[in-house]
């Protein structure tokens, strides 16, 4: 049969690429039924000529045809048009958007447009500025050099291994963790979703600290999980308090108490004590999150709660992302045998495994003491930061209450009287980007509370930060006056 001549239209101003085009004008032209079954399309010089592109924009377009079952390629003759069901000639638009049943457990986290923002200091994560990125360029380049093939394949298991050992003697060395094994995560926000996965049924309980960390109270709502609150004062977790609520389905304790989330307080000695052992007569784990342990300016730090003798029933949490850099997404979960096997059962149904050749690079970074030295001269860089921005704060914003931190990269103030959310919106609009403390309570009611993080505040920007700062903290006085 000859070769029709169809007159196509060849939306080549779209913003697909021109064969993506061409491909949907010839099969928007045999579904309408311009072309029949057993039909040539023209040849493809021709539709190349007719429509302004190249010979070989049209062949790909007809190789998408031919793939999709449209057409068939003929030796000497061309592309025929196959029997295919015709598409409905008009199928009418939508009138609404489809609707997506979503998770109602999950919340959303605000957005911050951080191309307004001058003073990051609602980012309490390690400044990639000081990465040693010619050791770290080393340590992969070491792992290429050294490791064998299969650390390429899917399943490989080289890099992974490595690590776990890597870390478990940098567990027992830096923070007396004493653990036979870890697993490796997707940073410690990963660890703490692993694990509401595999221990929280719906309608569980879990205790948190209130103020406390959201994205893990978001972690076990998800699961289907009931958050319950228990209030934090200037020694941490308050013991007595948890004895209250410790009723009904309470099946895990998630707490921060090497450095409280976010008011930076350490949990007591003698809460310590109190916290083990009422969680282990109760049946209740305990989720230790020890986020930043190495950034202690003064003394050294307390020891986790994981390190107390017997008491098996403390999961521990830990990640490099708060060591090396942001981007590095590993975490790790130091948990008895049972639960620790439950936690690859999940990752093998849904990550599959890690990025090896990173894992194995890490691996050296931390075997040939990078990651010591790393942190070392980081450390004394976020001290000379956090007294800087402690000193521009006592002269520009005596508003504001705050005990100097013995570690972290956080400060957290109090501007009494007053409502840090309106403090926030006003700070950051001039620049200043903090956390106000609805972000951090469980109910998301106002205080006087903000979270003011220096790890990626440069001494020399702490004056105009403090500056900053006080007039947001003096316009919100001035203007919201009772």
């Amino acid at each position: 049969m000859k070769a029709a001549t169809p007159a196509l239209t060849s939306m080549l101003s779209g913003r697909h690429a021109r064969w993506v085009n061409i491909a949907s004008s010839l099969r928007d032209t045999i579904s309408r039924g311009r072309l029949v079954p057993g039909e040539y399309l023209p040849s493809s010089r021709r539709l190349a000529a007719d429509l302004g592109v190249s010979r070989q924009t049209v062949l790909v377009a007809l190789d998408q045809l031919v793939a999709e079952g449209w057409v068939a390629p003929r030796p000497r003759s061309g592309f025929v048009v196959l029997d295919v069901p015709a598409l409905p000639s008009a199928r009418p638009p939508p009138s609404e958007p489809f609707q997506f049943r979503l998770n109602p457990a999950l919340g959303q986290w605000p957005h911050v447009d951080l191309s307004r923002v001058r003073y990051r200091m609602h980012d309490a994560t390690p400044d990639p500025t000081l990465l040693p990125r010619s050791e770290l360029r080393n340590a992969y380049s070491f792992a290429l050099r050294h490791a064998s093939a299969s650390v390429f394949e899917r399943e490989a298991r080289e890099g992974a291994h490595r690590l776990r050992r890597a870390l478990v003697a940098y567990l027992r060395r830096v923070r007396a963790v004493v653990a036979d094994d870890v697993v490796l995560t997707h940073g410690s926000q990963g660890a703490i979703a692993q694990l509401a996965a595999v221990l929280l049924r719906p309608g569980d309980v879990v205790v948190v600290e209130d103020p406390g960390y959201r994205p893990a109270w978001e972690a076990f709502r998800a699961v289907g999980a009931k958050v319950r609150s228990v209030a934090v004062d200037e020694r941490g977790l308050d013991v007595d308090a948890l004895r209250n609520v410790l009723r009904g389905r309470v099946r895990l304790l998630y707490t921060t108490p090497t450095r409280q989330y976010p008011t930076t307080v350490t949990l007591s000695s003698p809460r310590r004590e109190a916290l083990l052992e009422l969680t282990r007569q109760r049946g209740i784990a305990v989720l230790e999150d020890d986020y930043d342990h190495e950034y202690c300016y003064r003394s050294s730090p307390i020891p986790p709660l994981a390190c107390a003798a017997g008491m098996d029933h403390v999961l521990y949490v830990g990640t490099l992302s708060k060591l090396i850099a942001p981007g590095v997404r590993v975490g790790f979960v130091s948990a008895p045998p049972i639960v620790r096997e439950r936690l690859l059962d999940w990752s093998r149904v849904t990550v599959a495994g890690g990025d090896a050749v990173t894992l194995a690079a890490l691996s050296h970074f931390i075997e040939d003491g990078s990651l010591d030295r790393h942190v070392w001269r980081s450390r004394r860089v976020y001290e000379q930061r956090r007294d800087a921005l402690v000193d521009a704060l006592m002269k520009w914003c005596p508003q504001l209450r705050f005990t100097v931190p013995r570690g972290g990269l956080v400060l957290w103030a109090t501007c009494d009287g007053l409502s840090s959310s309106l403090v926030a919106r006003r700070a950051l609009a001039s620049g200043l980007s903090c956390v106000p403390e609805s972000m951090v309570r469980v109910r998301g009611t106002d205080g006087p509370g903000l979270r003011l993080a220096f790890s990626r505040l440069p001494v020399e920007q702490a004056p105009a930060a403090a500056k900053t700062l006080a007039r947001a903290v003096r316009h919100v006085a001035r203007t919201h006056d009772p």
